[in-house]
């Protein structure tokens, strides 16, 4: 078996960074000074990144035996510095309404969101990358925040 970085050590780092977000709102779901309103809410959005979270580890299941999850080392690399550039990007939340933690939580999404986009780009050396399995497992995490920020942008007013 050959040896190397795969999309499942991208999966891995992605996952945490859904635990820290996970976190991050239940910290403000937990905090005192914080309304009722965005306390429910903080404690909405941290249930969405535990569901995330298994999602990705199911997606890690599924494809860990694939042969065809290995990464090139010079792109596992540029990935892995991009992702732990995102992750290291202190967010402090502190909203005093709903519609701010609405608007801390799509501009989060939409920044991960855009990582996954680039992120897949860089897997894509040729047309028939987009026939491999990391390159699905990729667009997979893209519809999924798509659909998340979708799905929060109707309490957008």
């Amino acid at each position: 078996m050959a040896m190397g970085y795969t999309v499942v050590d991208l999966l891995d780092k992605f996952i945490s960074i859904e635990q820290a977000a996970h976190e991050l709102y239940m910290k403000a779901a937990n905090e005192a000074a914080v309304p009722e309103k965005v306390k429910t809410l903080a404690k909405v959005f941290a249930i969405e990144e535990n569901r995330h979270i298994e999602l990705y580890k199911n997606l890690k299941e599924k494809v860990k035996d694939d042969p065809d999850i290995y990464i090139d080392f010079t792109i596992y690399d540029r990935a892995s510095k991009m992702i732990a550039d995102f992750a290291k990007f202190t967010r402090n939340l502190s909203v005093k309404d709903t519609s701010e933690l609405i608007d801390f939580f799509l501009n989060f999404e939409e920044e991960n969101l855009a990582l996954l986009i680039i992120i897949q780009g860089i897997l894509v050396q040729s047309k028939e990358d987009e026939k491999t399995t990391k390159y699905k497992v990729l667009a997979e995490l893209i519809k999924e925040e798509q659909k998340h920020i979708d799905d929060v942008s109707v309490f957008k007013r």
